[in-house]
């Protein structure tokens, strides 16, 4: 029997979908769309993400055991960044994060790489003054949790860095656009706590990654 969580739950969902549609399609065509509608969406997911980490951790508890459970959990971290996202100023291609994970559990693999997608659009949009600057700081400290408890996330930045590498690397370029690359590869390296392309990056895909904010 449907209880009330449930329809909660699905209620979110259900918002999440049609507004997500409504703001995406109209940003997509270039046309005006209401801030509005973008808030609906994180309201939605963020519905989604409270009963499922309720259901997950049970009912919260001063302690640090607990503190430490939710910090591990992926819902709590998709549901802490949605909310950020929902205080933000309106991002279009964060809707694919949430949209997609909270659906198909299939899609994760499309969902790291959309991650990587949008770091690469909130920090320019950083540097360019379309977003704020605290974006790219708590979208990257969420990549790193997500690199070290996902491993699409660990395979979509591995490809993406021999991809890069391989660009980089081409007989012909200049030695110093070398130097640079393998500066920052040491750089990132070394705020991560690893190496950017481990072993088992490509193994074990389905291992690494949380469920989806479903019932």
């Amino acid at each position: 029997m449907a209880t009330t969580q449930h329809y909660l739950w699905a209620s979110g969902h259900f918002l999440l979908l049609v507004a997500s549609i409504r703001y995406f399609m109209a940003w997509m065509m270039f046309r005006n769309v209401s801030a509005w509608w973008y808030k609906a969406s994180f309201t939605g997911a963020l519905v989604s993400y409270a009963i499922v980490c309720q259901k997950s951790l049970g009912t919260p508890q001063p302690s640090a055991a607990f503190v430490r459970r939710a910090i591990l959990d992926e819902n709590v971290q998709y549901f802490l960044l949605a909310f950020f996202w929902w205080t933000s100023k309106p991002i279009a291609i964060t809707l694919l994060q949430v949209w997609v994970k909270a659906n198909y559990d299939s899609a994760m693999r499309v969902v790291a790489y959309t991650e990587l997608v949008i770091f690469v659009r909130v920090f320019l949009g950083a540097i360019t003054f379309q977003n704020s600057l605290l974006s790219p700081i708590i979208f990257v400290h969420f990549l790193r949790q997500r690199y070290y408890q996902s491993a699409f996330t660990r395979e979509a930045v591995g490809s993406t860095t021999a991809r890069i590498d391989a660009f980089v690397r081409k007989p012909g370029n200049p030695p110093m656009l070398v130097t640079v690359w393998d500066r920052i590869q040491m750089l990132v390296g070394r705020w991560v706590g690893t190496t950017l392309t481990p072993a088992n990056a490509n193994g074990g895909a389905a291992a690494g990654a949380g469920a989806a904010p479903r019932r």
